[in-house]
């Protein structure tokens, strides 16, 4: 057997004797991780626990994630325990009625309903998933009067940015067209897709006093990249979109009918910097468009704002995938993660860099919730027990000023280049106004458990399958360094074991050079075997275990 197929074969048998226990949520002073939504673990890499997430009115929040028509929501209440009013205890878990549905962005009414908004498969292979909203009830129900059964279908694509009308009504920026049926046999075939906004009533109809039947066009005309993926409504009604079109990034304006906003930016789409990834629309109209690089604000005609920055535009060190957050004095907070991939835990997860309402740059602060997780590795041991496998997701604000960090803890995996195995915990931290966390949050942490024991086997054939068995019952999820030496002090097998859940995991401790050719000549084999686990919350155990290989 190949030695990829072969590693291969025996993740999955560990994966096949892994018996987890009840999940649970693990919490401690600041923060709080959740169970997976979907199980655990995946058969690839890219699980990550961070979904949408929206803030609730008592400093609360609602965490989303979705898969295959079925949606997952957990309501946190401001202290981090589950709100017991919401679905069963705090979980909500909702079939979507029709096609696949694939969450993107939640939303709040000010009545505490929710609407999701996702995409379902696209009507055919050439054109892009099609949106859609669904509605649910305060409690996490789905609301039948919405829409058809509960979904309403705006009938544009796209990658799903909505916003919500102080009437109820949703508007939604994504494209409709499609890539022309010659791609099959000519790789530069042409595209048309056009930049279009839906409305939706707040019964969830497409509006017919919007647009044509509830979709405006923008005027931009039609292009291989040409579409919205940002919206916004002010207090007037004007909606102002962020999308593509012929290469160029751009911000334009619809009045509240869906027609062209003449009044803004002369007339015409105001052109952005390419790198722009979101907006920010003040209800007065003022626009902050935040970029990798910059933030341009224009005013509400749609022009540069001179009293901002340099002729309306900031600059900062790049970043990644930056978002916006508005504060109250007309300023903004640009936040962004440090990476994607689990790190050491002195680096931080997030950063956080304040911009004044002059469009001066404040100090950047970086934001350690102490998360672990982290990537498992083979007998090489290329990865470290102490690592932070957090994933930011989204930096919300309470209306005291304190924030809620939503994201998700990692525990990876790798069986070869891009594959491998994954788990992704929804996970909570609270920060206080001034970025440090938050310990009334969460609650009291357990410390980290975990028990080991090896079971009986013969040296020669642990030789001859490169491995030693060993059994491990953990706490909570985690990883788990295990070293196998004997009597002398060598090193006979070593990893670094992901543990993707609570519970028993049967381990198959890969051996060294050194142990196979011990294990080889070798007959009752006096062995330790110690381990260091370390949960997803950063407590540790430190243990070992005597054992007699025959």
């Amino acid at each position: 057997m190949p030695r990829c197929s072969a590693r291969l074969a025996l993740i999955t048998a560990v994966l096949l004797a892994h018996a987890p226990s009840a999940a649970r949520a693990e919490q401690a002073p600041g923060r709080v991780v959740l169970p997976p939504s979907f199980g655990a673990p995946e058969g690839n890499v890219d699980a990550s626990g961070a979904g949408p997430a929206v803030g609730l009115p008592d400093g609360g929040v609602v965490l989303g994630a979705g898969r295959r028509g079925t949606v997952v929501l957990r309501q946190l209440r401001r202290d981090g325990a589950p709100e017991a009013g919401f679905g069963q205890g705090g979980t909500a878990r909702v079939t979507v009625p029709g096609d696949a549905f694939t969450l993107s962005h939640l939303l709040r009414r000010p009545d505490g309903r929710l609407l999701l908004v996702g995409t379902t498969p696209p009507a055919s292979k050439y054109e892009q998933p099609r949106l859609a909203v669904v509605a649910l009830s305060a409690q996490g129900a789905l609301d039948p009067a919405f829409g058809q059964n509960g979904v309403g279908r705006p009938g544009v694509s796209g990658g799903g940015a909505a916003a919500l009308q102080p009437d109820g009504s949703v508007v939604l920026a994504g494209t409709t067209g499609q890539v022309s049926p010659e791609i099959e046999t000519n790789p530069n075939a042409g595209a048309s897709f056009s930049w279009k906004v839906a409305r939706l009533t707040p019964a969830g109809a497409l509006d017919p006093g919007f647009g044509d039947a509830g979709v405006a066009t923008v005027p931009v005309g039609a292009g291989r990249d040409t579409g919205g993926y940002g919206v916004g409504v002010t207090a007037t009604g004007r909606l102002i979109t962020l999308g593509r079109s012929l290469g160029r990034t751009l911000v334009t304006a619809l009045t509240p009918t869906g027609a062209a906003d003449p009044a803004y930016g002369g007339g015409a789409p105001v052109p952005v910097p390419s790198s722009s990834s979101t907006m920010l629309v003040d209800p007065t109209g003022r626009v902050d468009v935040v970029g990798t690089e910059r933030v341009l604000r224009l005013t509400a005609e749609g022009a540069p704002d001179a009293t901002f920055g340099e002729g309306g535009t900031t600059t900062y060190p790049q970043m990644l995938a930056p978002q916006g957050l508005p504060t109250a004095d007309g300023g903004l907070l640009v936040s962004s993660a440090t990476g994607f991939d689990p790190r050491p835990p002195s680096q931080p997860a997030l950063r956080v860099l304040p911009i004044s309402p002059t469009g001066a740059l404040g100090a950047t602060t970086d934001v350690n919730p102490g998360f672990g997780g982290g990537l498992g590795s083979f007998a090489r041991m290329s990865s470290r027990l102490e690592q932070d496998g957090f994933l930011p997701g989204r930096l919300l604000p309470r209306p005291d000023g304190s924030f809620v960090l939503t994201g998700g803890v990692r525990i990876v995996r790798y069986t070869g280049e891009g594959t491998g195995f994954s788990t992704g915990l929804p996970a909570v931290a609270a920060l206080t106004a001034a970025l440090e966390p938050d310990r009334a949050f969460g609650g009291p942490q357990s410390p980290a458990r975990f028990r080991l024991s090896v079971s009986v086997q013969r040296a020669s054939q642990d030789a001859s399958l490169h491995r030693i068995l060993v059994r491990g019952m953990a706490s909570a999820p985690g990883l788990a360094l295990l070293r196998v030496r004997d009597t002398r002090r060598r090193v006979l097998a070593q990893s670094l074991e992901p543990i993707y859940a609570g519970g028993t995991t049967t381990v198959r401790v890969p051996l060294t050079a050194i142990g196979r050719s011990v294990l080889r000549r070798g007959r009752s084999v006096r062995v330790s075997v110690g381990y260091a686990f370390r949960d997803v919350l950063t407590s540790t155990t430190h243990g070992a275990r005597i054992s007699r290989l025959r």
